[in-house]
C-alpha cells in the first residue's frame, strides 16, 4: 500500500465522519470511492475501517430510500383523506342545502285575459284525444245546447 493511497484513504474517512450532511448521490460517490481503496489496503484494521464505513454509509442510503418514500406515502395519505373530505362536504351541501321540491298542492292557475273574455255562446275547439267516443265532462257541458230563444 502506498502512501499516497492511505493519505486518501484517511482522507475519505475524515471527510464520512458524519453522514447527515450528504445527498443519496453524494454518498453513492463515497461508496464508490471507498470500494476502490479498499483493494489497495493491506492493513486488516483498516480493510475493517473500510467495511464498517462502507456499511454505515450503504445504511444512510437506505435511510434516505426509506425516508424519500414515506414522504409520498404522507402525501398520498393526506391527498386521499382530503379526497375524501371533499366527497363527505360535498354528499352534506347535497342532503342539506339541496332545493325542496316545488309543493304539490293544487293553485287555481289565473286565466288569461282572453279565456276571461271570450263569449259565453262560443265553444272551445275540443282537444284531440286517444280515446273520441265518450266525450270528457268538460267537453259534454260545452256540447250541451244553449236554451233557445222565442222567435219573434
Amino acid at each position: 500500500m502506498t502512501h499516497e493511497h492511505l493519505a486518501t484513504f484517511r482522507k475519505a474517512m475524515s471527510e464520512t465522519n458524519t453522514l447527515d450532511d450528504f445527498s443519496q448521490r453524494q454518498l453513492k460517490e463515497h461508496l464508490r470511492k471507498f470500494s476502490d481503496l479498499l483493494v489497495g489496503l493491506g492493513d486488516t484494521g483498516e480493510i475493517l475501517k473500510c467495511h464498517d464505513r462502507m456499511e454505515a454509509i450503504r445504511q444512510e442510503i437506505e435511510r434516505l430510500r426509506i425516508e424519500k418514500t414515506l414522504k409520498w406515502a404522507r402525501i398520498g395519505g393526506v391527498t386521499a383523506i382530503v379526497t375524501g373530505l371533499v366527497a363527505v362536504a360535498s354528499l352534506i351541501y347535497q342532503i342539506y342545502f339541496a332545493k325542496v321540491p316545488p309543493s304539490t298542492s293544487q293553485q287555481s292557475s289565473p286565466q288569461s285575459s282572453l279565456q276571461s273574455q271570450s263569449p259565453t255562446n262560443a265553444s272551445p275547439e275540443p282537444e284531440a284525444s286517444s280515446n273520441t267516443s265518450t266525450p270528457s265532462p268538460e267537453q259534454a257541458v260545452t256540447a250541451a245546447p244553449l236554451p233557445s230563444q222565442p222567435e219573434r
